[in-house]
């Protein structure tokens, strides 16, 4: 029972250091979401996204 809780704990700590790093996300200096490869096509009514 005592390594449940140790798992639980781990995965809360882990979620809090995820959440952080999401709240802060634009304030970090390089960006990631944007690839080479990545099409982006926009147009007046048309907004065009492959990953």
């Amino acid at each position: 029972m005592q390594d449940l809780g140790k798992y639980i704990i781990s995965a809360g700590i882990v979620l809090i250091i995820i959440g952080l790093m999401i709240y802060f996300f634009d304030k970090i200096p390089f960006k990631i979401g944007r690839l080479p490869g990545d099409i982006l096509i926009k147009k007046k009514i048309l907004l065009f996204i492959f990953l």
